[in-house]
């Protein structure tokens, strides 16, 4: 797209917003936003396994206990319902509620001490939601 179509298209967004005072999500969930603003190809089975190949083996699971060794061993039917389901996700501009909640890990910092400030917190989420990401 164009530098002044996108414009266009953001004055025309912006205007539909304020005219009709709505909401953002109940204008993320608009016919306009999703004709004029969002395409997103659609994943395919070589991108998920290319993607599956560069992560790391040893990461943690989020809430949801699933890691990437999970991930990356996943027979192709299963990996092609998970494809289904992230284009899904990219095509309703929503994710799960249950990717947004993350798992909190206190990290000891380098020195040895039984005294919290000697923690750091370590946020934790579901690797799908990683994955999707990184699509």
């Amino acid at each position: 797209m164009r530098k002044k179509e996108s414009e266009n298209s953001f004055d025309r967004s912006f205007f539909e917003i304020v005219e009709k005072n709505i909401s953002e999500k109940e204008y993320l969930n608009s016919e306009l936003y999703k004709n004029e603003n969002t395409y997103f190809p659609k994943i395919t089975l070589i991108e998920l396994k290319n993607i599956l190949k560069t992560l790391k083996d040893d990461s943690a699971s989020g809430p949801d206990n699933i890691n990437n060794q999970i991930l990356k061993n996943l027979p192709d039917t299963f990996s092609i319902r998970l494809i289904e389901f992230f284009n899904l996700c990219l095509e309703n501009n929503d994710i799960p509620d249950s990717w947004k909640i993350s798992k909190i890990t206190m990290i000891q910092k380098k020195t040895i001490s039984h005294y919290p400030s000697k923690y750091r917190p370590m946020n934790v989420t579901s690797c799908l939601a990683h994955n999707i990401k990184a699509n």
